[in-house]
């Protein structure tokens, strides 16, 4: 996609504060009329506005080198079919400037609003309308926007744009700017709001239906309905993103900031705490060794998988000091070793089936590595919490049971290779 340099011409200026746009007289009052984005003042701007009121259900769009038949007529520089919308190269610096142009003067107004109650009072509903169809626009074009992206946070935060609809639309400007940071961390914003205000609903739900006169076990009973529905709502949420987050990386693959919000996601899930959030995150682990069968080269997942194991190890050990029983009912393992050595045996199969693959070499000293890390971590906490004090003369043995898997590992991987040897 093109930069803003090569969307913009070269005697484009700042659209100043009282200034003549299309020859029609403009101030920062222009936008408090009924129809702010108009077929005289913005007339591409106004055409691809009618397109998503015609078709609301956009869910790609591309650019077109030329014209197209079905371009002609009003909708001249557009084709949609089929929920598909395409944009002729010819028209793109035009309905940059002008959707640059109404989105500034529309910020500007929306600027000057004082708040009231913590939401910006500057433009009323139609200028708040074009104000989302002009940013929308300008995003559309180049995602690199971050004003665009603040403005659309604030109409987020006023109750005036649903968070779950950003959803879509980045859903939308992901079919072509895959890997543009600002809108992951947008998006990323965006799941954080969302599970914040669905569990302020749920919370205020459950308050609502206990009787002051309650006892003990009643209220014990609706905090763990509420933790459940909580869990719930945190896995749906992050299931939508799992969805987003695999369309996107098999589209474009080797996406960094795609699986780092898958990432985030996953911590949102991890952090529910119970059996339901525990399968999920089991889940995910699964679902990331099918994906590096077919992306072999994609280190971005292997990282993922690593932080996806980590948190697994970590309920491994909650549920080892709770019921280890009802955690083999869920796919856990009974003990962390095993899914350390589980993650090297993985990693010799990979070795062995796709070899000269650096990934996979990476992954598996990434592994070692966090286990050495964390056992020497913890048996300083535990002898910090002996002796009072931290000293280098920690116990080594779970080291040794550590480096223990490892010879199991390479013993396995030996074996593997002297198999495949041919006889005689």
């Amino acid at each position: 996609m093109l930069n803003e340099e090569d969307l913009s011409s070269n005697d484009e200026k700042k659209v100043p504060r009282s200034s003549k746009l299309n020859g029609i007289f403009v101030t920062n009052e222009i936008m408090l009329n009924e129809d702010p984005i108009t077929e005289e003042k913005f007339p591409l701007l106004y055409k691809l506005n009618k397109l998503f009121e015609a078709d609301p259900h956009i869910d790609e769009y591309g650019l077109i080198f030329g014209e197209e038949e079905g371009m002609e007529g009003e909708a001249k520089g557009f084709i949609l079919i089929d929920h598909k919308l395409g944009i002729s190269m010819s028209i793109l610096q035009p309905l940059y400037r002008e959707s640059r142009e109404a989105f500034c003067i529309l910020r500007r107004q929306w600027n000057g609003g004082q708040p009231v109650g913590g939401r910006k009072t500057g433009l009323r509903r139609p200028g708040r309308m074009a104000l989302v169809q002009s940013s929308r626009a300008l995003l559309l074009l180049n995602p690199d926007q971050y004003t665009a992206w603040n403005t659309r946070k604030e109409l987020i935060l006023g109750g005036y744009l649903d968070a779950k609809d950003e959803l879509k639309f980045l859903d939308l400007v992901f079919t072509k700017q895959a890997k543009k940071p600002s809108s992951w961390a947008h998006r990323s914003w965006c799941m954080d709001y969302i599970a914040k205000e669905e569990l302020v609903k749920i919370d205020a739900v459950v308050e609502v239906g206990v009787p002051p006169e309650a006892s003990a076990w009643q209220l014990q009973q609706d905090q763990e309905q509420k933790k459940e529905k909580m869990v719930a709502q945190l896995i749906e949420i992050a299931d939508g993103e799992f969805s987003t987050c695999s369309l996107v990386c098999d589209r474009y693959p080797r996406n960094y900031y795609a699986w780092r919000h898958r990432a985030a996601a996953l911590r949102l899930v991890a952090g529910g705490r119970g059996q339901a959030a525990d399968a999920k995150v089991l889940e995910e682990m699964r679902a990331t060794t099918r994906w590096m069968r077919r992306h072999v080269s994609d280190y971005s997942a292997l990282t993922y998988r690593l932080g996806a194991l980590v948190a697994v190890v970590q309920q491994t050990r909650a549920w080892d000091r709770l019921n280890r029983e009802t955690y083999r009912e869920v796919g856990g393992a009974s003990c962390e070793h095993e899914l350390l050595f589980g993650a090297l045996a993985r990693s010799s199969l990979w070795l062995d089936e796709f070899p000269g693959h650096e990934g996979f070499w990476l992954f598996r000293r990434s592994v070692v590595a966090w286990a050495i890390e964390d056992i020497l971590a913890k048996a300083s906490r535990n002898q910090a919490k002996q002796t009072g004090e931290i000293s280098l003369g920690v116990d080594l043995a779970p080291l040794v049971d550590i480096l223990r898997v490892l010879e199991q590992a390479l013993k396995m991987r030996k074996e593997m290779e002297e198999r495949r040897q041919p006889e005689g």
